[in-house]
């Protein structure tokens, strides 16, 4: 909760001194999809195997660094200052981003910030605007995730941690 705070509390601070580094139809878009499919994971899929959410998260992190390298290397990334404008096209892969952000999101926490950023920068848009507009996103969408975990433990144990009965009575010892 610290973690999505602090992301928080750091946007809100770019906010206050540029905010032409915002693209506000993207947060738009994003944050309410992102929120949504949290919630929609918590409540009505059942948790897949670790090693698929790694799998997952692991393609996206190699295809970002290989995009993010490819551009550096070419001088593109740096060079590219492109506006954003919501199209239909723009929109629906920002519902895609969303979608698959906000599944990985809601396993572990963070996510749908690479996903978006990946999605802003291969379409032309500034890194410095794509990144801040892109944490603000997982700040949002990881607090929805971090109020859920918190009521989550106030109702019951977290299904993720593994809980053990005790293999004798300690009135038996």
């Amino acid at each position: 909760l610290s973690l999505t705070l602090t992301h928080s509390t750091a946007q809100v601070s770019w906010l206050i001194r540029d905010r032409s580094v915002f693209i506000p139809s993207v947060l738009f878009v994003c944050i309410g999809i992102g929120v949504g499919i949290v919630l929609i994971i918590h409540f009505c899929v059942p948790r897949p195997p670790d090693i698929a959410i790694a799998a997952i998260l692991c393609s996206f992190m190699l295809l970002l660094a290989a995009t993010t390298t490819h551009g550096l290397v070419r001088g593109t990334l740096v060079a590219q200052n492109r506006p954003f404008a919501l199209t239909p096209r723009s929109t629906g892969f920002l519902v895609l981003s969303s979608l698959v952000g906000g599944v990985i999101t809601a396993y572990i926490a963070v996510g749908i910030d690479k996903i978006i950023f990946l999605y802003l920068t291969t379409d032309g848009v500034h890194p410095v605007r794509a990144a801040v507009t892109s944490i603000t996103v997982v700040g949002m969408v990881s607090f929805a995730n971090a109020g859920f975990y918190f009521s989550q433990s106030l109702v019951r144990p977290l299904p993720h941690v593994v809980h053990t009965r005790p293999t004798h009575r300690y009135t038996d010892i």
